[in-house]
Formats: C-alpha cells, sequence, structure tokens
C-alpha cells in the first residue's frame, strides 16, 4: 500500500485484484484513489467476507470466482492495472500465476504489481518476469506496527494502453 501510495493510479482506473482473499488491497484502491475495482479469487468462499468488508468501508467493489489461468482476454484487455498481495505462496502456482501475466501482457494491461513476503515461489515466478517481460524485484519495508521485509514484483507493459 505504501507503493501504490507513492505511486498512486489515475483517479476511476480500472484494477484486477487476484487471488483477493478478503480484498483488503482492493479496497484500499476504491476508497483511497476512487478506483473501479474488481476483485477475482478461486475460492467463492472469500466473496461473503469481502462484501461485509466492503460495505462496512463504503466502497462498491465487483467481485468474480476465477482462477489464474482462466481469467480471460476481454477482463484483462479493460484493466489499468493488476494487483495481487500474497499469492504466490505455493510452486504449484507460478505456472497459472506467470499464464496471467502473459495473457494479461497480451492484452495490453499498461502494469501488474504483486507482492509477496519473499517465498521462493514467488521468488522463482520474479525471476522469471524479470527475465521475460523486464519486470523488476524491489526490496520493500514497514516498521509500524512491526518490522516486515517483502519483495515487489513490478511489470511494466511497454505496449500498455496509456492513461487517457
Amino acid at each position: 500500500m505504501d507503493w501504490l501510495d507513492a505511486n498512486p493510479p489515475a483517479p476511476r482506473a480500472r484494477i484486477l485484484e487476484i487471488g483477493c482473499g478478503w480484498g483488503l488491497l482492493g479496497m484500499y484502491c476504491a476508497k483511497n484513489f476512487k478506483a473501479k475495482v474488481t476483485c477475482t479469487d478461486a475460492d467463492p468462499n472469500v466473496f461473503p467476507l469481502l462484501d461485509l468488508h466492503a460495505e462496512k468501508n463504503e466502497v462498491k467493489l465487483k467481485s468474480k470466482v476465477s482462477r489464474y489461468e482462466d481469467l480471460k482476454p476481454a477482463l484483462l484487455a479493460k484493466q489499468d492495472l493488476i494487483l495481487g498481495a500474497d499469492i504466490c505462496f505455493w510452486d504449484e502456482l507460478v505456472d497459472p500465476l506467470h499464464q496471467l501475466i502473459s495473457n494479461a501482457l497480451a492484452a495490453g494491461v499498461p502494469r501488474i504489481v504483486i507482492a509477496d513476503p519473499g517465498r521462493p515461489p514467488f521468488l522463482r515466478l520474479a525471476r522469471r518476469c524479470r527475465r521475460l517481460y523486464k519486470g523488476s524485484i524491489r526490496s520493500v519495508s514497514i516498521s509500524s506496527p512491526s518490522r516486515h521485509d517483502g519483495k515487489l514484483l513490478i511489470i511494466n507493459n511497454p505496449s500498455g494502453k496509456q492513461d487517457e
């Protein structure tokens, strides 16, 4: 979220949060940047809690049950930014996430940002994306309420659509 504050999306940007869980990242973007957010997760059981949190935070979110590799190019092409947080925690997730990233870039998504504590599967994905798509891997940390370190994978699409 600190990175988003320093690099805010355009007002009313269309943002896709992948592997949303409770949707905290999407809610943050909707509330702070007036973004139009679609939250996706493979687990349909997360959405009642996501809806409750959105209501309490007075934001509107769209939701969609989907696995990473099943997200359609038509949906991806509508996005200005794809975000994910703590979503590459198993080896089995590396290839589906890579497929999503490849599909999103081909669809013209301008930027993809994925945050992670730095688990080995995420680092494998990040290194692959650095090699194939010139993605950058950045170390980040927070100190409050306690110290935590992590990594950001940032992929800028040179052929992505420009802000209007």
